[in-house]
Formats: C-alpha cells, structure tokens, sequence
C-alpha cells in the first residue's frame, strides 16, 4: 500500500494520485486474492480519500461485514444491530417500489484504483476499484447494517429470519439490483475504527428525525396510511384540523390533532387494515369519525390549541380512547351506534378543575389544578399524558357511559381508578 496520508489530500492532488499508469493503491493485489472489481468515482470530500460506487446487492453481500456485537464499545465502529428491526426491513423489500439509500462503509487494508481514461488521454476520476477478499482488506459497514441485514435475510442469508426470505426467482431479481455504497479510506483497521465511530456519530446523531406524521402523510404503501390521509382530508371534524409534518400540535397551532394521532386512532378503531378491506375500513372510519364530531362541537367551532387549553378531548389520549371504543361499539351496535354517542356528551370535559364561580383553580404557586375526573385516566395529576394504559383505562369509562359490556376484571378496575 501506498504510504499516504488519506485523511490529509487535497481535490487537486487527485490527478497525480490517479496518473501513474499502473493505477492508485496496492500494487500486489493478485488474481489470487480474488478482488472484486467495482465501476466507482474517486473523490474527495472534507481531506478524506471516497469512493462512490453502485454495487450490485449479490455482490455486496460477500463483500461488506458487519462487526460482532459481542466487540466492546471502544472496539466498535457504530451501535450493535437492533434484530427487531429486521423483520419489518425485509417484509418492506417484499413490496414494490422500494428504495434503500447509500451504506457508508470503512475500507482499510489493500485496494487498487484504476481510471480509465478521457478523450483527451488524461486520467478520469471514474474507474476500476479492485477490493480483494479475505484478509489483506476489511469493508465495515458504518451506517446501514440494518439495511445490509435484511438484504441478507431476504436473499434467504439469515437463518433466524428464514420465514421472511424472498421467494427463489425474487431473490434472484434483487441480487442483480443496485445499492449505492460509499467507501471511506483508512490506512488501517485501528484508524479505521476510531475514524468510523466520528462518521457514525455525524451521520446518525446531527440530522433531524422527520416527524412520524410527515412520514404518514408521504408512505403511499401502507394502507392506513393512505386511509389516515384521506379521513383528515375528507372527514368533517378533521378537514382543515390535522397537523402533517410537525410531531405535535404547540401552543400555538390552530391545528386541532397531528396525523400520527389520527393513524393511531384508526388502528385502534379497525384493527388490520389490508389492500383488499381498504374501501370497506375507510368507510366504516368515515361514518364513525363524523358522528363523534358531533359530540364534540368544540372541534370544528375553535382553533386547536384553545380547544387543549380548555378541553380534555383535544388530546390524542382521548382520540384513541374514542377509536378503540368505537371497536367494541361498532361490534355490540354495528347498525344503531349514533344513538348512544350523546350519552358522552354527558362527561366534564373541561381539562381544569373550576370552581363554583367559573374561574379555574390554582395552587399557591398559581398553577392550574387538573380536574381530578380524569386522574388515572387520561391525566395523571395535572399532566395530559398518552399512554397505552391510560387510553385503555379511558377506553373502559367511554364503553362503561355507553352501556356496553364490560368483563368483570374491566369493571373491577374502573371501580378502583373511580375511587382511588
């Protein structure tokens, strides 16, 4: 290997790197060493030596590894694999279209660089990146494992998850497909570990998670997905009132529920949603959501945030409470349940405990105190708060108002949350 500094170059040194005609990088790559040959661009971005190459997914499975996640941190280059992810990764590459963006990976040990040439006879950036198997080269995955991962497990690779394998020609098809790959260069495995860990930490720890409701309102796959979109689109309490791309409605926002809150809303109201019922759930949603804004006339009559301000029902807490009582409803009175929604128009809605004179109660401290109607509910003291618990406790007292059955376990535990 060439004894170069490949965190140190210069754009401009690239041509004499790439001029001798013998190539760039190690010169005692033999035919033995079996290296792969990739069409890459050799580049530098920031001092450090880059390859940006497209590599075929049958490829690249025998080339990259991942590391053991049994290495200490100070030996690893990134986190260790969350394996619960793999599952759904791969039922993704199931569907079609699908799209995986580039893996970034530490290459250190033996390389060889040879571009080919322009008309004009000078050495181009674009060329033959020779990667020798075995031990004279290691290609660690820094971003990307868990893509890489279900790559494997759908090409059949991965035992603990055969039951997700593609079908034989399928996996024939995807491993003659393309993913981009990015090739950092270090002089060595240890300066490449300590180099990978600062490249995973900038590439995973400084950009912005994108809200789950913007990644709702964009995944045309998932059918309640798209059945969540359409109701804030087209249901009478929610056009106009939901909010698509921020994590949550502030103080501030007009808009009344995020989509994130509506889609978990839906999941509790219909359970599986599929290809084949879409029309048939979408329907039943519709009917559903439009009569309980009837309830609640605060919903379409002001802005969102004076509606949380004010009321408990401005919160996703009660929306999924509200959906997952309208599946034991919609099964107990599938035909007649408008009828018994008024009943919940019947509940103290307001948010803060008041008093006889209308004005809200404050502590000392001049902070408002919760209405204690909703404390192991939807409000742990003063605090609105989402949890799957509360919204299966609110759930029980909403299903409870409306006479719907209750096991006995279901009314034990309201009675307790009642008196607590």
């Amino acid at each position: 290997m060439l004894d170069y500094d490949f965190n140190n170059i210069q754009s401009k040194e690239l041509d004499s790197l790439i001029s001798n005609p013998s190539g760039f990088g190690n010169l005692e790559i033999e035919d033995e060493d079996s290296p792969v040959s990739i069409e890459s661009m050799i580049a530098v971005q920031n001092g450090k030596l880059m390859f940006v190459s497209s590599v075929k997914i049958g490829t690249l499975i025998g080339l990259l590894e991942t590391e053991d996640p049994r290495l200490s941190l100070e030996q690893r280059r990134q986190r260790k694999p969350d394996f619960k992810r793999i599952p759904g990764m791969t039922e993704y590459l199931h569907g079609s279209p699908w799209a995986y963006s580039a893996i970034t990976v530490a290459l250190s040990g033996a390389f060889h660089f040879n571009p080919s040439k322009r008309e004009d006879g000078n050495s181009s950036k674009l060329g033959i990146l020779k990667i020798p198997k075995g031990y004279k080269t290691r290609c660690v995955i820094i971003d990307g494992q868990h893509r890489f991962i279900s790559l494997r497990a759908a090409l059949g690779l991965e035992p603990n998850f055969a039951r997700y394998a593609l079908s034989y020609e399928k996996q024939r098809n995807l491993s003659e497909e393309n993913v981009a790959v990015i090739f950092y260069v270090f002089k060595n495995d240890d300066e490449g570990v300590g180099g990978s860990q600062q490249y995973f930490h900038d590439l995973n720890c400084l950009g912005i998670q994108t809200s789950r409701s913007l990644g709702i309102k964009f995944d045309k796959r998932s059918p309640i997905n798209r059945l969540s979109v359409h109701l804030a689109e087209r249901s009478l309490p929610f056009v106009g009132r939901v909010e698509m791309e921020e994590r949550q409605c502030g103080n501030k926002n007009p808009n009344l529920f995020t989509l994130s809150a509506l889609k978990n809303a839906n999941k509790y109201l219909l359970e599986e949603v599929t290809e084949d019922n879409l029309t048939e759930k979408y329907d039943v949603a519709l009917k559903f959501w439009n009569s309980i804004g009837t309830v609640f006339p605060e919903w379409t009559q002001m802005q969102g945030y004076e509606v949380r301000e004010r009321f408990i029902h401005g919160y996703g807490v009660i929306l999924s409470a509200l959906g997952l009582m309208g599946k034991h409803l919609l099964e107990e009175h599938p035909h007649d349940y408008e009828k018994l929604l008024p009943r919940l128009k019947g509940l103290d809605w307001r948010k803060w405990a008041v008093r006889p004179d209308g004005t809200v109660q404050a502590t000392d401290q001049g902070k408002k105190v919760g209405n204690s109607f909703w404390n192991g509910f939807a409000m742990n003291g003063n605090t609105v708060q989402n949890t799957t618990a509360n919204v299966r406790h609110t759930a029980i007292l909403f299903r409870k108002i409306l006479g719907l059955n209750l096991i006995e376990d279901e009314e034990n535990e309201l009675h307790f949350l009642k008196t607590d």
